[in-house]
């Protein structure tokens, strides 16, 4: 667990992974059949803000007959505030529902200019499926691609994507 980072002068001038961290303590809760209109994710984050729930990864997938799922990662503590939260919003018919899943764990890789970079990403989903380990949910950002995966795949998602980023690099140095 953790990141390994490397200094470097230039880092932020060339696309470059200079890390993998991992973090087990996480869980996934899907809301099922949420309203799509105006407001509504404002509603939701904003209530979840105001249970002091931080958001780690969010995703909402396209409308389909005026109803969306949105799908975020917390911290393992924050689930049952939010499932206290997600009971109100299923009285209010905000949503159909609610997916709870603490199985997950979440691997990312940080670097600079990793979202510019189509390789990086496609390097890290190539050695995770090599092992045969499905991606749930991903999310980018200039500086980091996190995968959200089963947890009990966690530590051979470590291992293969550091190899996939470092190996070569480790035998040069040894």
């Amino acid at each position: 667990e953790g990141t390994w980072i490397r200094s470097r002068e230039d880092v932020m001038e060339t696309a470059e992974v200079v890390g993998v961290s991992s973090d087990k303590n996480v869980a996934k809760l899907t809301l099922l059949n949420v309203e799509d209109r105006p407001g509504v994710a404002a509603k939701v984050f904003e209530e979840l803000a105001a249970e002091g729930i931080s958001i780690r990864l969010i995703i909402q997938s396209a409308s389909s007959e005026d109803r969306a799922r949105i799908t975020f990662i917390v911290d393992e503590e924050y689930v049952d505030a939010a499932t206290e939260v997600f009971r109100r919003w299923k009285e209010e018919e905000l949503a159909s529902d609610v997916l709870v899943d603490r199985d997950v764990a979440k691997i990312s890789i940080v670097g600079s200019r990793i979202a510019s970079t189509p390789n990086l990403a496609a390097r890290m989903f190539v050695a995770l499926a090599r092992e045969n380990i499905n991606i749930d949910c991903i999310s980018s950002s200039e500086m980091k691609v996190a995968c959200v995966i089963a947890s009990k795949h966690l530590n051979k998602a470590v291992q293969v994507v550091h190899d996939e980023f470092f190996a070569l690099e480790l035998k040069a140095d040894g």
